[in-house]
């Protein structure tokens, strides 16, 4: 229902605000006094036509017409630089939408606001309701009533869809035909497995091969470097013999050093002992002469001769 209709510089409306009631509502009014200019309006917002700038008013501004619908206000304005639709829904929480206009379509979300169609609209000088149309026009005036052309649309769209399942069955099974025949050029794919199996191996055994065959260039590298060390050394090699004499040499006379230390140390303990004997010898030289001079020729006590 509309509550309503808002009208703001379209051909003699500078400003229109009608409020409209439920039911049946009747404006009235001279000749060229705007009437049909309201109907008008409302058809530019509920079918977006016409198209250009000829209903726009010559005082200038924003060319606007609005709907208060109750549940949703939906708005439509051309200006120099807006050519749009809007609609705002109460309960909603993103506020207002805008959608712009384009050609002579009407934005899907407005049409299901409005749910308005041409066929609710009928001008002063229209024909009477249905009575001149032909039975074809009267079909297809209730088939859109009754959607039965949306009805028409889907099935078209499920018959088209059925086409289009039917053509890639087709196909599928051509390419299925395709893939088969192909599969007959793998039918010893079993025997070929088995060979890949012993190339896999063969690969593997080439791979610790050639480690090998590294290492052994590596072991080979190493050999020719001692070879040319052993051929700078071999000069040295020939004086082998005099460095052991050398050696056999410098070991003996450690060995006779050793034995003339041994023989020092005998030596000296001889010495030594010597020089100990001569002090005994001289002190009991001494005892002695202390002895005689001390004790006479007879003893003391037994009488006997000393």
């Amino acid at each position: 229902m509309i509550n309503t209709l808002t009208i703001r510089n379209f051909q003699s409306h500078k400003e229109t605000i009608l409020d409209l009631s439920p039911g049946v509502n009747v404006i009235t009014g001279p000749s060229d006094s705007g009437k049909s200019a309201i109907l008008r309006a409302l058809i530019w917002l509920v079918e977006n036509r016409p198209s250009g700038d000829s209903f726009r008013s010559d005082w200038g501004g924003s060319t606007f017409v609005e709907l208060d619908l109750g549940k949703f206000t939906v708005w439509r304005v051309r200006n120099k630089d807006q050519n749009e639709y809007g609609m705002w829904n109460p309960d909603a929480t993103k506020g207002a939408l805008i959608f712009k206009a384009v050609r002579s379509e009407v934005p899907e979300e407005v049409q299901k606001a409005l749910r308005i169609s041409p066929i609710s609209i009928q001008q002063q000088h229209d024909l009477l309701y249905l009575f001149t149309s032909s039975p074809g026009e009267v079909a297809k005036h209730f088939n859109t009533l009754a959607h039965i052309d949306s009805i028409d649309s889907s099935i078209k769209n499920v018959q088209r869809w059925l086409r289009d399942l039917e053509r890639k069955v087709i196909s599928s099974e051509e390419h299925i035909d395709g893939l088969k025949l192909q599969l007959t050029q793998f039918e010893n794919i079993e025997s070929l497995e088995e060979k890949v199996k012993a190339l896999e191996r063969l690969e593997k055994q080439k791979a610790e091969k050639s480690m090998k065959a590294i290492q052994l260039k590596d072991y080979i590298s190493q050999y020719k470097t001692v070879e040319s060390a052993l051929k700078e050394l071999k000069p040295i090699q020939k004086l082998s013999k005099k460095v052991d004499s050398i050696a056999k040499l410098m070991k003996d006379r450690k060995g006779l050093n050793a034995r003339a230390n041994a023989i020092d140390n005998i030596l000296s303990r001889i010495k030594s002992t010597r020089s100990r004997t001569e002090a005994i010898e001289f002190k009991l030289e001494r005892l002695e002469e202390e002895y005689e001079n001390n004790f006479p020729d007879v003893c003391p006590l037994c009488e006997r001769p000393m």
